[in-house]
């Protein structure tokens, strides 16, 4: 068994278990993206972080003749993360900049998700991602734009203070070069994991994205803890290993975060 029969097998087998055990359950409230403390039924939250960190780049670039060159480079990196969450929405956004591999590098990552019926145990999830990168170096010039429509269930997890999401979609990543252009579409299977206890919160996202066109598959993972110290403020960390054709990415960064 190849490795993406694995992953959808795994994939797969895991909406199964959490869509039984929701199931199984009785129906409670609505679970925010936010610590236990904060999550107030049909109260409107905006938290804002402005983050500070590290960098560690591989890029995946062409030279002049079209041979393929890949470079390494560590660096700061600068980013602000906010988040809007209601009881059926949660929209957030991180927008970030760094310099490595001689590059200039700008990104944004915006995610938005609605949930049919919060207080269930288990409702569907329809959502909608989109990914704006470039990458200005003295060979090339690279533009990367990714949206990420996908539909998936929400299964709640009180007793553990936890809440599951898998999901399916798709992805028609285009990406513009100084020498050429091309689009790769792409299958996803992700799942989301999210931790809530009084003022600490823990937000895990992973998706596969398999691309139909050729061999290529890319992981990408996302990690948000939170700590909160009162109600308005708190502390943020955000970890991210990202994938892609052009580009490797570890980072880490750390902030504050104030809530309104």
């Amino acid at each position: 068994m190849n490795i993406k029969s694995k992953v959808v097998l795994f994939f797969l087998s895991n909406c199964l278990m959490g869509l039984l055990i929701g199931i199984s359950l009785p129906q409670v409230g609505a679970d925010e993206d936010v610590p236990e403390s904060m999550a107030v039924q049909n109260r409107n939250i905006i938290v804002v972080a402005p983050l500070i960190g590290i960098d560690r780049n591989t890029l995946h670039s062409r030279g002049r003749r079209g041979e393929a060159i890949e470079l390494k480079d560590t660096g700061p990196e600068y980013g602000v993360f906010t988040l809007w969450s209601t009881k059926h929405f949660t929209i957030n956004n991180f927008v970030f900049w760094t310099a490595v591999n001689d590059a200039d590098v700008f990104g944004n990552v915006l995610f938005a998700n609605y949930y049919y019926n919060p207080e269930s145990r288990v409702t569907l999830n329809l959502g909608m991602g989109y990914i704006y990168h470039t990458i200005d170096t003295d060979l090339n010039e690279i533009t990367v734009k990714t949206p990420l429509p996908k539909l998936g269930v929400r299964i709640g997890l009180p007793e553990w203070g936890m809440y599951l999401n898998p999901y399916i979609g798709w992805t028609s990543e285009k990406i513009e070069t100084t020498y050429s252009d091309r689009t790769d579409d792409a299958l996803l299977y992700g799942l989301t994991i999210g931790w809530n206890w009084r003022f600490l919160g823990a937000y895990l996202k992973y998706y596969y994205q398999d691309v139909l066109e050729s061999d290529d598959a890319y992981h990408v993972a996302r990690f948000r803890g939170n700590l909160f110290l009162t109600r308005r403020f708190g502390i943020t960390t955000r970890f991210e290993y990202m994938e892609h054709s052009t580009s490797d990415d570890i980072s880490f960064l750390i902030g504050p975060a104030v809530a309104f």
